[in-house]
Parts: C-alpha cells; structure tokens; sequence
C-alpha cells in the first residue's frame, strides 16, 4: 500500500491512499508494517511541533520493512532569513505563518528518522521548503 498524508486542499495523487490532516492525523485503518510508501512532502506544518514526533511515530508504524517514508515542510530557518532580508514580502510571510501550526527544519526529521531507526537516503532543501527521505531497514 501507498499511503499519501495530504493537508486540506492538496491534490492527491492517483494509486495512493490518501489520509488528509486536519486537527490529528488518524490513520488508525491503515494496518501496521503494511506501507511500502508514506509520502508527506509537506505535512510537518500541519502539527504542533511537539505534535511532530507523535505524528512520525505513527507513519513510520505504517512502513513495511524496506519501506519509505517522505517527511517535510517549511525550513524556519530560511523563512526567518528570507523574511529578514525583505525577499518575502510581510503579508505573504504573515500567510505562511497564519497556515502552519509550527514550522521546523531538515535536522528535526533527521534526528526524529534516527531516533526511530530509519536510515536516511536524502534531505533536499528548495527554497523555503524541506523534504527528508528516509528507509526502514
């Protein structure tokens, strides 16, 4: 099974089962050890930043062996610099702000994905936007 953890308003994408988040995430139909694939390119933003490591708790529950898994959301730390150098005009960082519970960083995933055993195959930063890629081994 493909599993695809979308926030409300995100296109899903076909051949995946897609769970939306709105104030929790509940995937408690999905059956543990039984996703090949957890894609959530941008649901970090979604939970509270302790609400964070619950929430990959759960996914990662979900990975079959050798399964992967795709966290990620808004780098703070490029908001606050892009923000501090004019490059984001205030209403557009006020929006961004105003939609995320918290925002994070690559290094939160990373240490959540060791933590919890995963190896992880690759952190990609683009602009203000992070994923994190890791495997369950």
């Amino acid at each position: 099974m493909k599993l695809h953890v979308i926030k409300k308003g995100q296109e899903k994408i076909e051949g995946f089962k897609v769970v939306e988040v709105s104030e929790s995430l509940d995937i408690s139909d999905v059956v543990s050890n039984s996703c090949e694939m957890v894609f959530g390119p941008d649901i970090c933003d979604a939970f509270s930043f302790i609400g964070l490591k619950d929430a990959a708790e759960a996914l990662v529950s979900k990975l079959r062996l050798n399964g992967q898994i795709v966290m990620g959301g808004t780098d703070v730390r490029s908001f606050c610099k892009t923000v501090s150098l004019g490059l984001l005009p205030i209403g557009d960082a006020s929006n961004l702000v105003g939609q995320s519970q918290s925002m994070s960083s690559p290094d939160v995933i990373l240490d959540l994905f060791n933590q919890l055993g995963l190896k992880v195959e690759s952190v990609n930063i683009d602009g203000l936007h992070y994923e994190v890629k890791g495997r369950r081994v």
